[in-house]
């Protein structure tokens, strides 16, 4: 992965373990799409920077703590790991 990415990922992870919304949303592309498994209360499939905030409102309602973990960004296979606590 190339190291620009790799910093984009870290900005981007280390947003959402804020709970940083803006900065979050400032830093996806424009016309990403967000796929999560339907299971959950935030599931489904979230389209552009507007889902990305709607995404947002659904966890700070359901996510107790960490949103995300970078896990191993930068490393040879990168694994991102969303870190949910869920309150249902």
């Amino acid at each position: 992965m190339h190291e620009d990415d790799v910093r984009s990922l870290r900005r981007i992870y280390d947003a959402m373990s804020r709970e940083d919304v803006e900065e979050f949303v400032g830093d996806v592309a424009h016309d990403i799409e967000w796929n999560l498994p339907e299971a959950v209360p935030w599931g489904g499939t979230r389209h552009g920077q507007d889902g990305m905030r709607a995404l947002a409102e659904i966890y700070q309602q359901h996510v107790e703590g960490t949103w995300a973990d970078p896990g191993g960004i930068g490393g040879r296979r990168p694994e991102l790991t969303p870190a949910p606590r869920a309150q249902f």
